[in-house]
């Protein structure tokens, strides 16, 4: 994991305003790192202040350090714009009403989109007269197995409670475990995907445990290879190629490595042709950003090899 935090960290430096700061946020989450993931999705935020989820982890986590003033904003804003839409809650709850274990989420979201309907209602009012309902047997807002126990047995007599109360233990299924929602720490590589532009397949070097943390760390993987081609290095990127078709195992690696060599070649040509215009009106500055993104890279990799 933290090889994996390392390269996101490479990514960031080179791209800021890249999403990749989301999935590094909650990998510092998922190793209880939580002043770093909420330091990360500020900075990401600051650039993307419409990634929803994005927010809702950076209330999670400002909850865990326990930030309370910060926390208390960070609601306002959310709870802001979800009280605004008392439609969705409704809808929401719907959809909860349609699956077997979804009563109870059916009637809370129920409640908060009367709520927010600026409705007269309130949860104490609706305790009150269901209450109503079952002590003075009112078959009409009464579950099927309370209404049988209140047909069967009078309520005058002491008794007749208790005899409601035994047939509603024997009568009520017992409610099953209602299914957890996916926390930040359940998504898949294919999830973090979408919001990193990265290919899934992150090179086994990334995927190794902490067990493994003193084998040497390279940054030359195929999916640097990406990144420096979306940055305009074909040439670093090319390099990284021939070295990792040299060290490739595999008949099934080295396709790999020559399908992304003919699709970056065949690219590179297709822009050369219609940005050369473009190109020969900003040369300088086309080159100091390739020189200083190399410059960047040499200079880590010079730490490394130092350490």
């Amino acid at each position: 994991m933290k090889a994996k935090i390392k390269w996101y960290q490479e990514v960031l430096e080179l791209e800021p305003s890249s999403k990749v700061f989301f999935p590094l946020a909650r990998l510092f989450a998922d190793n209880d790192q939580y002043s770093e993931a909420v330091a990360t999705l500020k900075q990401g935020l600051e650039r993307h202040p419409e990634h929803f989820e994005a927010r809702m982890l950076l209330i999670d986590c400002l909850g865990r350090i326990g930030a309370k003033d910060k926390l208390a904003e960070e609601i306002a804003s959310v709870g802001l714009v979800l009280s605004k839409y008392p439609s969705f809650w409704k809808n929401w709850a719907s959809e909860q009403a349609a699956s077997p274990d979804g009563k109870d989420a059916a009637l809370a979201l129920s409640f908060l989109s009367a709520t927010f309907s600026n409705s007269s209602i309130s949860w104490s009012s609706i305790i009150e007269q269901g209450l109503r309902s079952v002590l003075h047997g009112n078959p009409a807002a009464m579950p099927a197995a309370a209404q049988a126990a209140v047909v069967q047995t009078p309520i005058s007599a002491p008794a007749a409670v208790s005899a409601v109360t035994e047939e509603d233990e024997e009568v009520e299924p017992e409610e099953p475990e209602v299914p957890l929602r996916k926390s930040h720490a359940q998504f898949t590589e294919a999830e973090a995907a979408a919001y990193t532009g990265i290919p899934r397949n992150l090179p086994e070097a990334y995927d190794d445990a902490d067990e493994h943390e003193d084998e040497p760390f390279s940054l030359r993987t195929l999916t640097m290879a990406h990144v420096l081609a979306e940055q305009g290095d074909i040439k670093g990127a090319l390099d990284i190629c021939d070295e990792l078709d040299a060290a490739a195992q595999s008949e099934n690696e080295r396709r790999r490595i020559q399908d992304f060599r003919d699709s970056m070649t065949g690219t590179a040509k297709n822009a050369g042709q219609t940005s050369q215009t473009k190109e020969d009106a900003q040369p300088l500055q086309g080159k100091t950003k390739l020189i200083n993104t190399l410059e960047m890279l040499a200079e880590r990799l010079e730490a490394r090899a130092a350490r």
